[in-house]
C-alpha cells in the first residue's frame, strides 16, 4: 500500500509544479517589496506599494496585490504590466488602501493565468490623526517641531507626525495618487528635483497638498529646478539682510533674532496670496494659493544662520506648517477615543447620512433588543407558564417549542421583507470643487448600493458629463468607504488577510469594482474621486472681484452652470456674503445662469464663524430691574446629523467654525477638503447645491442614483486687491 501512495505522489507532483509556475523554466524573484513610505502609511487612505521584480527577459508580468478592506473582504489591485529585462530588476510601482489598523498584503507576481512568486507583508497603518511629513533630514526646525507635537500626545501609542526623511524628492515613489496621504512636503531650494516628479508635486499641490520652500542663500540652484516654472511666489534675486526681527511678532513668546553678520536670503515677488513677514525690500515669508493647496516660501535659510539657534524655530515651523493651535488641539485628541454617541469622525457622518433609504426602515438597536427580549419571554416564561400551569402537560413543550421558533421565523421573515427594500436602492452624495485661477476642478463622491439579495455586483465610476467633466487624462478612482470608529465596520480595528471570505476585484483602470459581494438586505458604500481640467471650465465662471482695502469685496460674479446654484452664500476672509430671500417664502434666492451679481450690493453680510456657528443674538428683559440684556446663543452641532448641507458645509469651512472645539468632532480623515486655508490668501469661496449629477455610477452597466442624490458645488474664485490712488 505505502509504495502506491507514493507512486501516487511522485505522478502527481510535476503535474502541480506546473500548474503553479506555468510554461516558465525560470521564476520571477521578488525584492525590496515597499508599502508605504518607509512603511509608514495611513488607514483609509491611498498609499504607495513598489516591488522590484526579476525574471526571463520579454515574459510580461503584472503586480496584484491583496489587502482587506474594512469589512475584512480582500480587495484585488491589478498594475503593470511590464515586460522583464533578464537579470535586471524592474520595478512596478501601485496604490493601494489598507482598511484596517493592522492586516497583511499579500503581493503575486502574474502571468496569466499563473502566479508566479508571491510575498505575504505585515501593514501596520496609522490612524488618520497622525500627519505624514516628508522633511530633508538637515532641517531641524521642522523635526523638532514634530517632536514638539508628538510630546504633547503622550498618552497616545501614535504619534502625532511621522517624520519621513528625504533628501531627494526623487526618493518618493512615481504612480498615480502615490502622494495622497502626505500632509506636508519641505523642500530646500537645492533640493534635486527631476522633472517627473517635479510634475508629480505640482499635480499633488494642485489637489490640496502643502509645500514649504526654504530658499535662502540657494535661489540659483531653485531657478534651475522644474518648481520655478510653477510655484505661484516668484525668485527676482538675492539680498543681504542685517536684520530679522520681523519674523518675532510670528511667535510672540519669543527672544530676539540675534545676527552678527548679514544673512543671504531670496529676493521674493507675490503676485497673490498672504505675506506672513514683510520686509524692506520684499517679503521674508510668504504663502500663495496654488489650486486647493499651498506653497509657503522662507527667503531665509531656517537650518543655518542665526535662525537654526532662534528659541521660536519651533513655533515658526509649525506656521510654516499650517498646524496652528485648533489642528493642535484636535491632535491632542486620540482617534481612538469615541464619543458617547458612537460618531467622533465627520466622515462618519458623511456614510451615515449616504448609508440611508426611504424605502429601507432602519430598525433601531433599542427595537431589535426588544424583539429579543420579547421572544426570549415567549420561549421561557410564557411558555412554561402555557404548558405547567395552563395546560398541565409539561411534555407538551416539545410541540410549542418548534411552534414558537416556527412563528419566530416566520415573523422575522414577513417583519424583514415589509421594512426592506424589493429592488437595489442607490443614494449619492457629489462634492464638485472648481478653482478657476487653475482650471482646476476636483470631484469627491460617495454611494451607497443596498441589495435585495445577496449577489455579486460591478459598479462602475466616471466623472459626468453631463455637467462638462469630460476629461479623459483621469478616469477616476473608486473604493470602499467606511467610517473612522473601531465599532462594527469601522476602519479602526486590526484584522488580517481572511482569504476565505468572498473577494472583488479593482479594475485595472481603477475607476470599476468588479465582483462586489453584498448580502441580502445589506449595503455598501462606495467612495469615487476625480481630478482634472476640462476645457469647458473656463467658461463656467466669470469673475472679477475685488477687495478694497478693508477687506470687503466688490466687483461682479456670474456662472454659467448647466443648473442654478440654490441655498448658496459667498465666504471671504471673516466675512460671509448671503444673497437675497424671497419675501414670501422666505428661501434663499437660487443663483441663475447668466445672471450678474454684486457682492458689494449684497443686503445681508455677518461674520462668517457666527453664520456657521449659528450665533444669534437676543434681547432679554432683566427678571430684576428694568431694561433689557443682550444675550448670545450658539447653536450646538449634533454629531448624529444627518442633513447633507449641514454635513458638506461643516466639512468645507472645518478650521473657520471653530475645527474640534465646536464641533466636538475629529476631520482628520477629511482634512483635504476643508477649504478654511484659502480664504486668508486672496480666495473667495461659492459654495451651495446644485440639481445635477457631477458624478455617475453604473451598477452591472445601468445607470443609477438619478433620483436620490445631492450635488454641493464649491467654486474658489481669486479676489485681487484694489489698486491705491490719491
Amino acid at each position: 500500500m505505502l509504495p502506491l501512495i507514493a507512486l501516487c505522489f511522485w505522478l502527481l507532483t510535476p503535474a502541480v509544479t506546473t500548474a503553479h509556475n506555468g510554461p516558465h523554466t525560470d521564476e520571477p524573484t521578488l525584492e525590496n517589496v515597499s508599502v508605504g513610505f518607509a512603511g509608514a502609511c495611513r488607514v483609509g487612505e491611498w498609499t504607495p506599494v513598489s516591488v522590484d521584480v526579476t525574471g526571463p527577459a520579454g515574459l510580461s508580468v503584472t503586480m496584484q496585490v491583496t489587502v482587506p478592506d474594512a469589512d475584512g473582504n480582500p480587495a484585488i489591485s491589478t498594475f503593470g504590466p511590464v515586460t522583464l529585462d533578464g537579470h535586471k530588476p524592474r520595478t512596478i510601482v501601485g496604490t493601494i488602501k489598507p482598511g484596517q489598523l493592522e492586516s497583511d498584503a499579500r503581493i503575486d507576481i502574474v502571468a496569466e493565468p499563473t502566479i508566479l512568486a508571491s510575498e505575504t507583508v505585515r501593514i501596520t497603518s496609522l490612524p488618520h490623526a497622525t500627519r505624514l511629513w516628508a522633511i530633508p533630514d538637515e532641517v531641524p526646525g521642522f523635526v523638532d517641531a514634530a517632536a514638539s507635537l508628538n510630546d504633547r500626545r503622550e498618552s497616545s501609542e501614535t504619534p502625532a507626525v511621522q517624520i519621513l526623511d528625504i533628501t531627494a524628492l526623487d526618493q518618493l515613489p512615481v504612480a498615480r495618487n502615490a502622494w495622497a496621504s502626505l500632509d506636508l512636503i519641505v523642500l530646500r531650494g537645492s533640493t534635486d528635483v527631476s522633472p517627473k516628479h517635479g510634475e508629480m508635486l505640482r499635480q499633488w499641490v494642485l489637489d490640496g497638498g502643502r509645500l514649504v520652500l526654504l530658499i535662502g542663500s540657494e535661489s540659483d540652484a531653485y531657478l534651475q529646478s522644474p518648481l520655478a516654472e510653477w510655484v505661484p511666489v516668484e525668485i527676482t534675486g538675492e539680498l543681504e539682510l542685517r536684520d530679522l526681527g520681523m519674523l518675532r511678532p510670528l511667535v510672540p513668546r519669543s527672544g530676539t533674532v540675534r545676527i552678527r553678520r548679514s544673512v543671504s536670503a531670496a529676493r521674493l515677488a507675490l503676485p497673490t496670496g498672504r505675506v506672513l513677514a514683510p520686509g524692506s525690500n520684499g517679503p521674508i515669508l510668504a504663502r500663495a494659493p496654488y489650486g486647493f493647496g499651498t506653497c509657503t516660501i522662507s527667503a531665509v535659510d531656517l537650518h543655518d544662520g542665526p535662525l537654526a539657534r532662534w528659541d521660536g524655530l519651533v513655533d515658526l515651523s509649525l506656521l510654516m506648517a499650517e498646524t496652528d493651535e485648533d489642528n493642535t488641539a484636535a491632535l491632542s485628541q486620540s482617534d481612538s477615543e469615541i464619543a458617547l454617541t458612537g460618531v467622533s469622525h465627520l466622515l462618519t457622518q458623511v456614510i451615515s447620512a449616504v448609508d440611508q433609504f426611504d424605502t429601507v426602515a432602519a430598525r433601531s438597536h433599542w427595537e431589535v433588543i426588544g424583539w429579543l427580549l420579547l421572544y426570549l419571554l415567549l420561549v421561557g416564561p410564557i411558555d412554561y407558564l402555557l404548558v405547567h400551569r395552563l395546560l398541565r402537560r409539561p411534555h407538551w413543550t416539545w410541540v410549542t417549542l418548534p411552534c414558537w421558533i416556527i412563528a419566530g421565523a416566520v415573523g422575522g421573515t414577513i417583519l424583514a421583507q415589509n421594512s426592506n427594500a424589493a429592488t437595489i436602492e442607490v443614494r449619492q452624495l457629489d462634492i464638485w470643487d472648481i478653482d478657476t485661477a487653475s482650471s482646476r476642478s476636483r470631484l469627491r463622491s460617495w454611494v451607497s448600493v443596498f441589495s435585495p439579495e445577496t449577489r455579486r455586483y460591478e459598479i462602475g465610476f466616471a466623472s459626468n458629463e453631463a455637467v462638462g467633466l469630460d476629461a479623459t487624462d483621469d478616469p477616476g478612482r473608486i473604493a470602499w468607504a467606511a467610517p473612522a470608529e473601531e465599532g462594527f465596520r469601522g476602519q479602526y480595528r486590526s484584522g488580517g488577510l481572511q482569504l476565505a471570505r468572498p473577494s472583488y476585484r479593482y479594475s485595472p483602470t481603477g475607476n470599476a469594482v468588479e465582483n462586489l459581494p453584498l448580502n441580502i438586505w445589506s449595503s455598501k458604500v462606495l467612495t469615487g474621486e476625480w481630478v482634472g481640467e476640462p476645457q469647458a471650465q473656463s467658461e463656467w465662471i466669470k469673475s472679477d472681484l475685488v477687495d478694497d482695502g478693508t477687506g470687503r469685496l466688490q466687483g461682479t460674479l456670474t456662472h454659467q452652470l448647466p443648473a442654478p446654484i440654490e441655498e448658496w452664500f459667498l465666504a471671504y476672509g471673516n466675512t460671509v456674503y448671503l444673497p437675497e430671500e424671497d419675501r414670501e417664502t422666505g428661501d434663499t434666492v437660487p443663483l441663475d445662469p447668466d445672471t450678474i451679481w454684486q457682492p458689494g450690493g449684497a443686503i445681508r453680510s455677518r461674520m462668517l464663524k457666527g453664520f456657521l456657528t449659528g450665533v444669534t443674538l437676543a434681547l432679554v428683559k432683566r427678571q430684576e430691574g428694568t431694561g433689557e440684556d443682550v444675550v448670545r446663543n450658539r447653536e450646538t452641532y449634533d454629531p448624529l446629523e444627518r442633513d447633507p448641507y449641514r454635513i458638506v458645509r461643516m466639512l468645507s469651512f472645518y478650521e473657520n467654525a471653530g475645527g474640534a472645539d465646536y464641533a466636538r468632532l475629529s476631520n482628520n480623515a477629511m482634512r483635504q477638503l476643508d477649504l478654511s486655508h484659502l480664504l486668508p490668501l486672496q480666495r473667495a469661496i461659492l459654495f451651495g447645491r446644485i440639481d445635477r449629477r457631477a458624478a455617475s455610477y453604473t451598477v452591472d452597466g445601468e445607470t443609477v442614483g438619478e433620483d436620490a442624490r445631492e450635488t454641493f458645488v464649491r467654486i474658489v474664485l481669486p479676489v485681487r486687491r484694489a489698486v491705491a490712488t490719491d
